[in-house]
């Protein structure tokens, strides 16, 4: 499941949600971003769910049960449906949430695919003078500009139908900052309550 932008792009919902969470000066985190790696791994197992490819049950433990082996077509979801169907057990999706979310070197490889879009673009800067860093500043802002467009109105807006990428990312974005930084602040129980019934794994 992707979400095709104005611009042409086709973005998952961890991307976006990964662009929401740099700083588009600096294509560092946002100070406020300490959960990203939790939105990500959510984003995903989400994106699994709603592929058909594993199920959550609906009881209070939430296991996820693999249902297919069928490849997405996106490098970072197989690798997580590959690490489901090859479990020894069955996890709470709490438990795949985290597993997927600390993936080795996640940030930096859903960073360099949005470079390779054309959205991000890869450097690095020094921190005091020492020590280099990784940075994707963003050179395209067109899409960030699109998914926030989209957030409003799936948060703030009435219809009862949003579409499945976008409900992701607005389930996920409150985790990402605790608060909604790109919408209003004052509004941001209403974004809590509204975005929180949005979707349902």
């Amino acid at each position: 499941m992707w979400k095709m932008t104005s611009d042409g792009h086709s973005l998952h919902p961890y991307e976006e949600l990964m662009l929401l969470a740099l700083r588009d000066d600096k294509g560092t985190l946002e100070s406020k971003a300490s959960m990203y790696q939790y939105a990500l791994g959510g984003a995903i197992l989400t994106e699994l769910a709603m592929n058909e490819v594993i199920r959550i049950r609906s009881d209070k433990k939430m296991l996820v049960d693999h249902v297919s082996s069928r490849h997405i077509g996106d490098p970072i979801l197989d690798e997580c449906l590959e690490l489901v169907s090859s479990a020894k057990r069955r996890r709470r999706a709490r438990d795949w949430v985290e597993r997927f979310g600390t993936l080795k070197r996640l940030r930096h490889r859903v960073a360099e695919g949005l470079c390779r879009k054309g959205i991000l673009k890869d450097s690095e800067d020094s921190v005091l003078f020492i020590f280099t860093r990784k940075t994707y500043p963003t050179i395209d802002p067109g899409p960030e500009s699109e998914i926030i467009g989209r957030l409003r109105e799936a948060i703030f807006g009435h219809s009862a139908e949003v579409e499945p990428g976008t409900a992701i990312v607005a389930s996920l974005v409150e985790s990402l900052y605790r608060i909604v930084p790109p919408l209003p602040a004052s509004s941001s129980p209403l974004a809590s309550a509204r975005s929180s019934t949005i979707v349902r794994p």
